[in-house]
């Protein structure tokens, strides 16, 4: 998806006396516009105040409003609800000094990436919790990596009396905000890659020197390398200048060769399919019918990320067969349906092309509205129907259609899927509990590794789930969402969805949007290295751990992921020494299919003040940690404890 409008390009590099300067890391908050550095934007403008829109709005910058009329549903009108202990309303608030507007956003407050201040203190990351415009001097910005101290300790006991972690929250593809620069494109692009360390295989970032005669100390393990012959013929045709990555703490290069996955066959698409429940239940509640109309207002306000190059899809299925709607011309004649009753076996008819439409046509898209429409044409009664579903086989011929381009499936749920590959038995079956059967409600379904199996094949083949299940009726969500955890998509819950309730319609569409709009990176591959007397110990995210990696299907501008670092039981000289954190994500881009590396190199200053560190900590990283790891524990408790528990 295009960036915001208001995001201003980078100015152009600044020429320095010297070939690379070294700069620092932390964030300072600045009330005046600093001053120019050497190594920095030859010129800083304070960044213009933000428009209301940058606040509290959706992705494609339009801000929360009522749902979009629908058909069949009727539009009550707005009335003021009281109750005893309720809140008074704006009109009854007692008389006092006057408020600021409600409907006003704060002022970002300006921060600057710079060495300390005139104490020589490192100083804090500017706060998570109000708005804030970062610059990019030398150190990557908190948006993307925010640890949770700006400080290190020189040993483990040291840090061990703070009684607090020491790890990091990545959020590596957010969006800059308005008067942010987007993460900056290195012009070095070659066959052999970013220049990296030939012993622990850090990428060159702006805290290493380049010598005149080519060769650099890497930061993150002191080994000596030499830049190729290629790379010292870039650097001499900059004429002076600073390349980006020597220049930013988050920068982004275009890779080819041994970066891009000579196993696939074809280059990654920004495919949507939407996965549609056509059971009774489904057509029932109007979640069906609501779904097609989101997609057609998705069409018209552009929201898919991926630009010109999206295109979607919709295929449905029912309680015995699954079906693919081929829409490819202006002629209701040349319109198909490709109908799938082998329930035991999701193969993919036909591939992407045959099914898929440009996101951007909005014609076309309404084409495929009704032809998918027509073939549901009215919803049975409560007698008719059953609520048996082939959702499981559904899910299989879709991933096995995109398995050669990836793409993103949004899979809306409203029965159980209990028939085909996949079969769910129903837990929650009240007749049995008490009776000598109720055990039979606690046993590993028949196809117990069916959608564990499934989540690894789609994350291997970069095809993203989100799964929302919108009925009534039990689903089995813990055993559905494996899908949507390992491949990075989103598993979302509507009880008892009703087209009629007006809220249920506005929270559809707007899981729908984020859905389709969200996507930031494709087929990710993510690894985070630090330097000597820091290693990274776990990861905590959704994905595929692979060889020390996190792989994951796709990832959003909002997702983030918390790796926990510790000592590794060198000292760090306090008030010298420097630790290196280094987040490289390897992805594919959505918007035109190439192969991307982007990288953040975060420092730390090493200090032994038990004071100075416990000030230092970033108490909302420290929180959201705590809260990932406890996630975490309640959803994967430890073995034992279910031995027990059973």
């Amino acid at each position: 998806m295009a960036a915001p409008a208001t995001t201003a390009p980078r100015p152009p590099f600044a020429t320095v006396g010297a070939p690379f300067a070294t700069v620092g890391a932390p964030f300072a908050t600045v009330g005046a516009p600093p001053r120019p550095m050497a190594n920095g934007p030859a010129t800083w403008q304070p960044p213009a105040p933000a428009h209301p829109s940058a606040f509290g709005a959706h992705a494609n910058g339009s801000h929360a409003a009522a749902p979009p009329p629908f058909a069949g549903t009727a539009t009550a009108a707005a009335a003021v609800v009281t109750f005893p202990g309720a809140l008074p309303t704006l009109s009854q608030q007692p008389s006092g000094p006057p408020r600021p507007p409600l409907d006003v956003p704060p002022t970002p407050m300006q921060c600057i990436s710079q060495a300390a201040d005139p104490s020589g203190v490192p100083l804090a990351a500017p706060s998570a919790m109000r708005p804030y415009v970062c610059v990019d001097t030398g150190n990557a910005s908190p948006r993307y990596v925010r640890l949770t101290t700006r400080l290190i300790a020189s040993t483990s006991s040291i840090l061990d009396k703070t009684r607090l972690p020491l790890a990091g929250i990545v959020t590596p593809f957010a969006d800059p905000e308005p008067g942010e620069y987007d993460v900056s494109v290195s012009e070095w692009s070659h066959e052999q890659g970013p220049v990296r360390c030939a012993r622990c295989r850090g990428f060159l970032n702006c805290f290493v020197r380049v010598q005149p005669n080519g060769a650099w100390q890497c930061n993150m393990c002191g080994g000596d390398n030499q830049v190729s012959d290629e790379y010292a013929t870039f650097l001499h045709n900059l004429g002076g200048r600073v390349p980006a990555e020597s220049r930013f703490g988050s920068v982004e290069y275009l890779v080819s060769g041994d970066y891009v996955d000579k196993k696939r066959s074809r280059p990654l698409r920004s495919d949507y399919v939407f996965l549609l429940d056509a059971s009774a239940p489904s057509l029932r509640s109007g979640l069906f019918s609501y779904s097609l109309h989101v997609l057609s207002l998705l069409a018209r306000e552009a929201c898919f990320a991926g630009g010109a190059a999206a295109r979607v899809g919709v295929v449905t299925y029912d309680e015995e067969s699954v079906t693919f709607f081929a829409c490819k011309a202006a002629t209701q004649r040349a319109h198909k349906l490709l109908i799938i009753n082998e329930a035991d076996e999701g193969f993919a008819p036909v591939p992407p092309e045959g099914f898929m439409v440009a996101a951007h046509d909005v014609a076309a898209v309404d084409q495929l509205h009704a032809l998918v429409r027509g073939r549901y044409p009215d919803p049975p009664t409560a007698a008719q129907g059953a609520s048996l579903s082939v959702g499981g086989t559904a899910l299989a011929a879709v991933c096995e259609s995109l398995r050669a381009c990836g793409g993103r499936v949004v899979w809306l749920v409203s029965s159980l899927p209990s028939a085909g590959q996949g079969r769910l038995i129903d837990r929650d079956q009240q007749s049995l509990v008490g009776r000598d059967e109720e055990a039979t409600l606690y046993g590993a379904p028949k196809d117990e590794q069916f959608f564990n199996s499934m989540a690894t094949r789609c994350a291997v083949t970069a095809v993203g789930v989100d799964v929302i299940a919108a009925g009534a009726a039990f689903v089995d969500l813990a055993t559905l969402a494996q899908v949507p955890s390992t491949t990075g998509g989103t598993c979302e819950r509507i009880a008892g969805f009703s087209a009629a309730n007006a809220v249920h319609r506005g929270t559809l569409h707007r899981l729908l949007t984020r859905c389709v709009s969200g996507t930031r990176a494709m087929d990710v591959t993510l690894k985070v290295r630090t330097s000597t007397g820091l290693k990274a110990n776990q990861y905590r995210s959704h994905g595929l751990p692979e060889d020390g990696n996190l792989r994951m299907a796709l990832w959003t501008h909002d997702m983030s992921m918390s790796v926990e670092l510790e000592h590794d039981g060198t000292k760090l000289e306090a008030g010298s020494a420097m630790a290196f954190v280094q987040v490289a994500a390897l992805f594919t881009s959505p918007v035109d299919g190439s192969r991307r590396l982007r990288t953040h190199t975060v420092a730390l200053a090493a200090r032994d003040n038990v004071e100075q560190l416990t000030a230092s900590f970033d108490s909302l990283a420290v929180a959201l940690f705590w809260a990932k790891v406890t996630a975490q524990a309640v959803v994967r408790p430890p073995v034992p404890l279910v031995a027990r528990a059973r």
